[in-house]
């Protein structure tokens, strides 16, 4: 992944992280923890 100020890339493996570093930069968590939750469910690992 490569990001410099407004600028944020990926490559298509990368898919997850790309999608979590959007989320950041938006800051669009509803609570502290929901993050994790959130990669865990977008690359398989089920969340309790």
């Amino acid at each position: 992944m490569y990001e410099e100020k407004n600028i944020l890339t990926a490559q298509g493996n990368a898919f997850v992280d790309f999608a979590l570093k959007i989320w950041d930069w938006y800051n669009a968590y509803d609570y502290e923890g929901e993050r994790e939750e959130l990669e865990k469910q977008l690359i398989g690992i089920e969340t309790v």
